[in-house]
């Protein structure tokens, strides 16, 4: 007690007392260990200064711990008898692994495209046809010729010499020879009723000379040759009504002249009404004896099974190329078409004149007359000839072709030949 009292004396009468819950593990641990050396030293019976009790009780703390309790671990300090922390082992990274794409090849279907079979409007084949062309969406009398309430002024036939001539609105009584470039005829009648005989026309393009005819009505009453007799170096002919004659329209090979008859061009036009009674007989919607340069696209060919043919296309007088015969409606003729090389001579056509590059597109036939089209059929054809009656090499040699050609009211295709129980 003595020895106890006396350290109180020197200030540390604290150290007997509880460890306090506030201290700190490093106080705790201090205090512990003076504490413990005090009891020691006391019962000894030795005396003991406060710096020599501080200076046992450092390392003494250290091993006590801030528990009291030896062997317990600090803050600062593991316990001796515990297990060595855990080791953290680094993550390893793991390099990802990238998965080939299979790419599955796609397999594609071929569509198979089913052909549209075009049907004709109600009322659009047979009989009904011809009296409704233009609601059928074919050139017909209402859509051709001069324009309905058209006032004409009346004049006589003449021959134009003055090149850009243009005649409009005019009721011409005779024939109207064009012996000049660039002459417009339009919105006018041509009633010729003269006997023209052989080359005689409404409109006569001579020789040199080129035309342009634009919705003119030509009336031949039945006494010339042909609507428009063309010799010149180019026409066009767009919407013309042209009836009463034997030949619609005549492109004649001017032996004298290489580009006669050429560069010409018949389009939305109503060709009909023939006669027999002049010229030579024989009756075409269009003729021609060589000719180059042509279209005839979207016109009216209404021909009576006792004609020729709707449309004739030969060589007596030079070679006929590059006619392309392109969307018409076509009837009658004894043959249809005639795409016929006879130069020199139909038992012998080699080496003469050539009928080429002669390309029929998708028109369409009238069984209006015949159940062949044409008296005995629509192509002209001879099977017992050498070369059949065709353009030089036959059809599908040199140019010539057939694509899209149907009779209208069974759709029966006829680019290979004529209708079954035909010539």
């Amino acid at each position: 007690m003595r020895v106890l009292e006396g350290v109180s004396f020197l200030g540390m009468s604290n150290l007997s007392t509880p460890l306090r819950p506030a201290d700190s593990p490093p106080q705790r641990g201090r205090r512990a260990a003076v504490a413990l050396w005090l009891t020691f030293a006391a019962g000894l019976g030795a005396p003991v200064s406060i710096s020599t009790a501080l200076a046992v009780a450092s390392p003494l703390a250290r091993a006590i711990g801030p528990t009291g309790v030896r062997g317990a671990a600090t803050a600062n300090q593991p316990a001796e008898r515990l297990a060595p922390p855990a080791t953290t082992t680094p993550p390893t990274t793991v390099p990802p692994t990238t998965v080939p794409v299979t790419t599955v090849p796609v397999t594609t279907v071929p569509v198979t495209t089913v052909p549209v079979t075009t049907v004709p409007p109600v009322g659009c084949t047979g009989a009904g046809l011809w009296t409704t062309l233009e609601a059928c969406g074919w050139p017909g009398p209402a859509n051709t010729g001069y324009p309905s309430g058209t006032t004409l002024r009346a004049s006589s036939g003449r021959t134009i010499t003055a090149d850009n001539t243009v005649i409009d609105g005019e009721r011409i009584n005779g024939s109207l020879t064009i012996n000049a470039k660039n002459v417009t005829v339009r919105n006018s009648l041509i009633n010729y009723s003269g006997s023209g005989g052989g080359g005689s026309g409404g409109i006569k393009i001579l020789a040199g000379a080129s035309a342009t005819i634009d919705h003119v009505e030509i009336d031949g009453n039945s006494a010339v040759h042909a609507c428009i007799w063309h010799e010149g170096a180019a026409m066009t002919v767009t919407a013309v009504n042209c009836h009463d004659i034997e030949d619609g329209i005549f492109s004649w090979a001017d032996t004298g002249n290489a580009t006669s008859g050429n560069n010409f061009t018949i389009q939305n036009s109503y060709i009909h009404s023939f006669t027999a009674v002049e010229a030579n007989g024989h009756v075409d919607g269009f003729q021609t004896e060589g000719a180059a340069g042509g279209l005839i696209r979207h016109n009216t060919f209404d021909v009576p099974a006792s004609a020729s043919g709707a449309i004739s296309i030969w060589n007596g007088q030079k070679s006929s190329d590059n006619i392309l015969v392109d969307d018409n409606l076509i009837t009658g003729g004894g043959f249809s078409v005639y795409a016929e090389d006879y130069s020199p001579s139909e038992a012998n056509p080699a080496g003469g004149y050539t009928v080429t590059n002669i390309r029929f597109v998708n028109n369409k036939f009238s069984n209006r007359y015949s159940n062949c089209v044409g008296n005995w059929g629509i192509w002209f054809y001879r099977a017992n000839w050498t070369y059949r009656g065709g353009p030089t090499g036959d059809w599908g040699a040199n140019g010539n072709t057939r694509t899209g050609n149907k009779i209208l009211e069974t759709n029966i295709n006829l680019d290979n030949g004529n209708p079954p129980g035909c010539s």
